[in-house]
C-alpha cells in the first residue's frame, strides 16, 4: 500500500467490478420501473384549443404556446406526439426544443411539464371572407390518446411589395433613411375595400396623383413601413361613422392591439390639392400623420396652399407623435389625439391651423413620457441645419388638451416672424396661463382642481375609450358660436343646444 493509492489483488478487482456492475443494472431496471406504465395514465394540457387570431395569407403568424403537464407521482413517457388533419401541412410545432411534425419518447418527470410551441402560415386562397383552418396534435401515451385542437383563421388581401429604390435616399429631416424601397401609385386610384392592403416598406402616390381610399378600407403596413404622399399628390380617407378607415400594424394577434411603433408613418409633402381624413382610425404606429413641405437643400421650403383635412377621426398609441406639421396648414374637426411617447401635436413653422371640437388625451403607458401634450413654435431647424422660420397662426375652440403630466402645453418662437395662438372655452391642464388672459379666452384649467369638480374628464383614458365620464366638466361647457355647423359628435351623435367641450357629447 501506498500513500494515496489502494492496490487489490485481483480476486478483489473481479468482485468489485462485479459488484459495480450489478448496482448499474438494478439503478437501470428502477429508473424504467419509474416510468408510468398503466393504460389508464394520461396528461393533461393548458388548453383544449389553441387559437390564432386572424392572419393573413403567406405572412405567418406569432408564435402560441401551451403546456403539457404530469400531474401523475411517477415519470411518464408520450410516445409519440403529431400534427394530424386536413391543414396539418400549415403549422409547425415544437415540443421542449424538439421540432415536428413527429416528435417521440418525450418523458416528463412526476408534477412536472413540458412546453409545445406552434406557428401557422395560411396559403392565398383568393377569399374576401375570413376562413378557418382546424388540425390536430395528437398526444399517444401507453396506447391512449389524446387531441388539442389548433384552429387558425386566415384572410386574403392585396399586397404591396417595393417594387422601387430611391437612389437618393431620403432627406435626413424625415427619418426615413433605412426605409427606401417602395411601391408606387403612379395614377387616381379607388383602393378597394372588400380585402385588407398589405403594405411593406412605403407606398408611394407620386406627383399629381390622388389615392382615393373608400369606407370600411383596411390598411396594415409592416414594420418600418407607411404611407407617402409626395409633392403634388394627395389622399382622400373617407370613412364613415359605422364603416371608418383603419391604418395600423399588420399584427392582427391581440396582444398586438395596444404596442406602439409597429409601423413609420403617414407621410404628407406640399401640394396644390388638399388631403382629407374623414372617419379614419390610425393607431399603433411611429408617427401618426406628418405634414410638411419636400425640402431641397438650397432651397428653405415655403408654407403650402393646401390644407391638411382631419374629421371623426382617431390618431392614437404613437410612440413619437400623433401629429408632426412644419410649415403646414391644418383644419381639424370632432378629433381625437390620444397617447403619445413625444408629443399629440408639435405645430411648427408658419401656417394656419384651427382645432374644433377635438380631445387630446395622453396617458401613455407603454413608456417613459417627459414632453407635453402639444408643442407649438414658428420655427424649427431641418435635417440640413437650416432655421426655418414663418408666420404661424393656431386657434383651438372647445377643445380638450388633458394628460398625467403637470404642464401639457409648450410654446416657443422666434421675433423673426409672427406667432399667433389662441385657446377659445378650452379644457386645458396647464400651469402656464390664466383663465381669461391674451391666449385664452373663457378656459377651464386644470379641471382637477376646480371647486366641487370630481376627476376625471373621460371614461377610460387607459384603455383608450376618451368619451366623457358622467361627472366631466365639459358636459354642456361649449360654446354654440364656436362650434358652427359642427351639428354631430366624433360618433355622430347630435349636438344639443349646449355642446360638450371635446370630440365627444355625452350620451
Amino acid at each position: 500500500m501506498r500513500l494515496g493509492f489502494v492496490y487489490f489483488r485481483a480476486p478483489m478487482k473481479k468482485f468489485l467490478y462485479f459488484l459495480f456492475v450489478s448496482m448499474l443494472f438494478a439503478m437501470t431496471s428502477c429508473n424504467k420501473d419509474d416510468i408510468l406504465r398503466d393504460a389508464d395514465a394520461k396528461v393533461a394540457f393548458s388548453t383544449d384549443t389553441l387559437t390564432f387570431d386572424t392572419v393573413f395569407t403567406t405572412l405567418g403568424s406569432a408564435t402560441r404556446s401551451f403546456k403539457i403537464y404530469n400531474n401523475n407521482s411517477q415519470a411518464i413517457e408520450i410516445s409519440n406526439i403529431r400534427l394530424a388533419g386536413e391543414f396539418s401541412e400549415q403549422f409547425r410545432i415544437n415540443v421542449d426544443g424538439y421540432p415536428g411534425p413527429d416528435v417521440s419518447n418525450v418523458e416528463i418527470q412526476a408534477n412536472d411539464s413540458a412546453w409545445v410551441f406552434v406557428e401557422v402560415t395560411v396559403d392565398p386562397v383568393n377569399d374576401v371572407n375570413p376562413l378557418v383552418l382546424y388540425t390536430d396534435i395528437l398526444f399517444e401515451t401507453n396506447g391512449n390518446t389524446q387531441t388539442v385542437v389548433l384552429e387558425a383563421w386566415g384572410q386574403d388581401a392585396y399586397y404591396y411589395y417595393p417594387t422601387e429604390f430611391l437612389i437618393e435616399g431620403f432627406p435626413p429631416f424625415s427619418y426615413l433613411s433605412s426605409y427606401d424601397n417602395y411601391f408606387p401609385i403612379s395614377q387616381d386610384v379607388f383602393l378597394p375595400n372588400d380585402k385588407p392592403h398589405v403594405i411593406f416598406n412605403y407606398l408611394l402616390i407620386d406627383s399629381l396623383v390622388t389615392l382615393h381610399i373608400q369606407e370600411g378600407t383596411e390598411i396594415y403596413l409592416s414594420d418600418g413601413g407607411g404611407l407617402w404622399a409626395y409633392r403634388e399628390s394627395a389622399i382622400e380617407a373617407l370613412g364613415t361613422a359605422g364603416n371608418p378607415v383603419t391604418f395600423q400594424g399588420l399584427r392582427l394577434e391581440s396582444y398586438y392591439d395596444d404596442i406602439p411603433g409597429q409601423w413609420d408613418r403617414i407621410w404628407i409633402n406640399e401640394s396644390s390639392k388638399d388631403s382629407r381624413f374623414e372617419h379614419c382610425i390610425i393607431r399603433n404606429g411611429f408617427v401618426g400623420i406628418q405634414a410638411e413641405p419636400w425640402i431641397i437643400y438650397d432651397a428653405p421650403p415655403a408654407i403650402g396652399t393646401n390644407t391638411l383635412y382631419l374629421e371623426n377621426t382617431i390618431i392614437e398609441n404613437m410612440d413619437g407623435l400623433g401629429i408632426l406639421s412644419r410649415n403646414y396648414n391644418i383644419d381639424a374637426k370632432n378629433t381625437l389625439i390620444n397617447n403619445g411617447k413625444e408629443y399629440l401635436l408639435a405645430a411648427l413653422g408658419g401656417g394656419t391651423q384651427s382645432y374644433v371640437h377635438c380631445t387630446f388625451g395622453n396617458y401613455f403607458s407603454a413608456g417613459t413620457r417627459s414632453n407635453p401634450s402639444l408643442l407649438l413654435s414658428n420655427a424649427y431647424q431641418d435635417g440640413y441645419g437650416n432655421l426655418i422660420v414663418g408666420d404661424f397662426n393656431f386657434y383651438a375652440g372647445n377643445t380638450i388638451i388633458d394628460g398625467n403630466t403637470v404642464e401639457e402645453i409648450e410654446t416657443d418662437s422666434l421675433l423673426d416672424a409672427d406667432f399667433n395662438y389662441l385657446f377659445d372655452r378650452c379644457i386645458l391642464k396647464t400651469e402656464r396661463y390664466e383663465r381669461n388672459g391674451p391666449r385664452t379666452q373663457n378656459c377651464i384649467l386644470n379641471p382637477a382642481q376646480v371647486a366641487g369638480y370630481i376627476n376625471p374628464l373621460f371614461k377610460d383614458p387607459s384603455g383608450f375609450d376618451f368619451a366623457l365620464h358622467s361627472e366631466a366638466i365639459a358636459i354642456d361647457s361649449g360654446y354654440n358660436s364656436i362650434s358652427g355647423n359642427i351639428s354631430t359628435d366624433i360618433e355622430e351623435n347630435p349636438r344639443d343646444g349646449l355642446p360638450d367641450i371635446g370630440a365627444y357629447e355625452f350620451q
